[in-house]
């Protein structure tokens, strides 16, 4: 964890839609005043206050700790078409799930059951485009047409691919994924911790026979 100088504000997570930048406002003699413009989480514009004395990290620092600039690139192969990113969200929970149930306990999950207003997805997508601005991995954006499956109601669709990237069209959506590995597109499941194997209990008592 990283504490910012009191003198040096730090830039905050918005909580509703943590993918998109917070602009610094103004300052106060007791808080640094931030403006989220809006996403996922909600329309209207809304202030963050940090207070000067808090410690606290940003979002590029919650990423970097969670390992997601290391790990989402290994989600990506060689020469293959540019893909969606519910696939790479995929194979970064097959590959990582203890750190991807980690997230979503953090964050949440719009599949989940109940109210979330934050996403783990959302983290994800904000650090591919994190890497992409670092040159490395490609994304192509599709500003026309939903994302496909569980993500189908986004506004907007990212494409990710490593270097040199493929042609313009060549694209695997999350939908011909999915079917591809025999997956409902429209279910999204969260791994789940693995049962305990047989031997001690949880007061490390052997079990009774």
């Amino acid at each position: 964890m990283t504490t910012p100088s009191l003198h040096k504000p730090v830039r905050p997570v918005c909580h509703l839609c943590p993918m998109i930048d917070v602009e610094f406002v103004r300052k106060t003699d007791e808080a640094w005043i931030w403006r989220c413009s809006g996403g996922q989480g909600h329309r209207e514009p809304r202030e963050i206050a940090v207070a000067r004395n808090t410690k606290t990290t940003s979002h590029e620092g919650v990423m970097a700790e969670a390992g997601l600039f290391d790990d989402l690139p290994r989600c990506l192969r060689a020469a293959e078409p540019w893909v969606e990113h519910g696939v790479v969200e995929y194979r970064y929970k097959e590959r990582y799930p203890e750190r991807y149930r980690e997230l979503v306990a953090m964050y949440g999950h719009r599949t989940l059951p109940g109210r979330w207003d934050s996403s783990a997805s959302n983290l994800i997508a904000r650090a591919l485009e994190i890497l992409e601005s670092r040159d490395h991995l490609l994304a192509q954006r599709k500003e026309k047409g939903p994302a496909t499956g569980c993500y189908r109601d986004n506004g907007t669709c990212g494409y990710w691919a490593l270097a040199p990237g493929p042609s313009e069209d060549a694209l695997v959506t999350w939908n011909e994924f999915a079917k591809s590995e025999r997956l409902d597109p429209e279910v999204w499941e969260i791994p789940r911790r693995p049962e305990p194997a047989d031997g001690p209990d949880a007061q490390g008592h052997p079990l009774a026979a």
